[in-house]
């Protein structure tokens, strides 16, 4: 199976809803905890780079690097990394193929140890960091290049996002269902993952719909999904088209189930939904921002205290945050040695789960039990449901969609 990134254009419209979301949480909202004060960290700093599109017109992720950020200042305070000081550069890649190389240029001038949490969408040949022994750590694996690089331990996204969904949807008894997605390469790549769990699992997709990037009147769309009258309607897409199908869907009178993604649906969109989104089953990657345990209190923590004021929590911002939080739990135990070739050596002994922030239990390396992407071994997704304009855990376990 082949994942095809047509055009910049192209690539940010349908990525607009995975690489951007809206903010969440009271400006009012006070830290439940202050900031650590450890001894100060002295020696060479160790270097990480975190790699996307800081202010684009169409995706806006500087909260992911102050999240990011954010961590790397807690990190500090508690004493540093084995008591050196942890260095966060940020690279503006600004959806920008050229741009993007260029960060990856920078992490080898700079002889970084680690890429940590990235937006990697364009890079197919990552011989460059290879030959200098930097490793990606808990990026999103959102392009092909990052996918199959040999010292990659990703997050896993794009497959616990739509596998996920597609488990999900067989696994609560589903026997006829329509599926939308995005009319691009991008978003045939979704439906594929999508179809590659329902098919197997017998469910009867009767209505296959790519569903046009923007549109002004989503009815038409809508009554074809329903036309058949299936038992659930599955939605891929970005929020600009996700959540008007969700009311236009409602709006033709269809009870049905409806299922979707959380990077589709960010609290705006949520809250645009009102009564139309009530029930709709969602599916994380990690822990939705209504968690009240104590990873995502710590991500909210950091960002009150460290994050520049009016900071928005959001995924883009769980993700920044845990990619540091898991390099710097995880390379905490290597005996104080942090060159690239140390991360990789250590991330490739990592076959005991360890706790990635707020994306659960994280495993770099071992049998995948993904034989179609048997890189990818973090397979797990959380389900959620909305209900009173959030997005809320059903029971805050992860599953895997294997």
């Amino acid at each position: 199976m082949k994942i095809g990134l047509r055009t910049k254009a192209g690539t940010a419209l349908v990525l607009a809803s995975l690489l951007a979301a809206c903010a969440t949480g009271s400006p009012t909202e006070q830290a439940s905890s202050p900031r650590p004060s450890g001894p100060t960290p002295t020696g060479k700093p160790v270097k990480i780079m975190i790699v996307g599109a800081k202010n684009h017109p169409v995706v806006t992720q500087e909260h992911m690097f102050a999240a990011a950020q954010a961590r790397v200042d807690y990190v500090n305070d508690s004493g540093g990394l084995g008591g050196r000081p942890l260095q966060l550069i940020v690279c503006d890649a600004n959806l920008d193929p050229n741009l993007e190389a260029g960060c990856l240029d920078q992490a080898v001038r700079e002889n970084v140890t680690a890429i940590v949490g990235s937006m990697l969408l364009f890079t197919r040949d990552y011989s460059k960091l290879e030959a200098a022994g930097i490793p990606l750590v808990a990026t999103q694996s959102l392009s092909p290049g990052e996918i199959t690089y040999p010292h990659a331990y990703l997050l896993g996204n794009n497959m616990g996002w739509f596998k996920g969904l597609g488990r999900l949807v067989a696994n609560e008894g589903n026997d006829t269902v329509a599926v939308t997605y995005t009319d691009t390469t991008t978003g045939a790549f979704a439906n594929s993952l999508i179809r590659g769990v329902l098919d197997p699992a017998g469910v009867n997709v009767v209505t296959s719909l790519a569903h046009a990037p923007s549109s002004s009147d989503r009815s038409a769309e809508a009554a074809s999904l329903v036309q058949a009258r299936p038992s659930a309607v599955v939605l891929a897409g970005t929020a600009e088209a996700v959540v008007p199908l969700i009311q236009a869907v409602r709006q033709t009178g269809y009870t049905g189930r409806i299922y979707s993604y959380s990077a589709a649906l960010p609290p705006s969109g949520v809250e645009a939904l009102r009564d139309a989104g009530e029930g709709v089953r969602v599916v994380g990657r990690g822990r939705f921002l209504s968690d009240t345990g104590p990873e995502m209190r710590q991500y909210k923590d950091d960002v009150l205290n460290y994050a520049p004021p009016g900071t928005v929590m959001d995924e883009r911002g769980t993700i920044g945050w845990s990619s540091v939080e898991l390099f710097a739990k995880v390379m905490a135990k290597s005996g104080g040695s942090f060159t690239g070739k140390d991360v990789i050596s250590t991330f490739d002994r990592l076959t005991t789960p360890v706790e990635a922030g707020t994306f659960g239990p994280f495993v770099g390396t071992g049998t995948s039990c993904d034989t179609e992407y048997p890189s990818i071994h973090n397979t797990l997704y959380i389900v959620g449901t909305i209900k009173g304009g959030q997005i809320v855990a059903d029971t805050g376990r992860f599953e895997s969609y294997c």
